[in-house]
């Protein structure tokens, strides 16, 4: 089995802290990344809306509609948010440092 490449430097982790900041930053970024999830969700459901010619807002309603999908994204990210952020945090939380809980 081959080894595993070693991480270039700018993608090496920060280092571990005992003093629990680490479980907070790990909660932050994963309802961060539910919100992206959730972000690019809306924006795959809105595109299999048809826009209707009459009432079509044109680029301006474009980037109206893409603020308005991060917006509900990351309210609907917030707790208990969906799911996806809890359960990464639960697999991510388990290689921190026991002192870090």
């Amino acid at each position: 089995m081959p080894k595993p490449a070693a991480l270039p430097p700018t993608f090496k982790a920060a280092p571990l802290s005992t003093d629990g900041r680490n479980r907070a930053r790990l909660a932050q970024a994963t309802s961060e990344f539910e919100g992206l999830i959730l972000e690019k969700l809306l924006n795959q459901m809105r595109r299999t809306v048809p826009k209707d010619g009459l009432f079509s807002g044109g680029f301006a309603e474009d980037v109206y509609r893409q603020m308005l999908d991060r917006e509900m994204a990351q309210r609907l990210a917030e707790e208990p948010g969906i799911g996806i952020g809890r359960l990464l945090f639960d697999q991510l939380s388990r290689r921190l440092p026991p002192q870090d809980e």
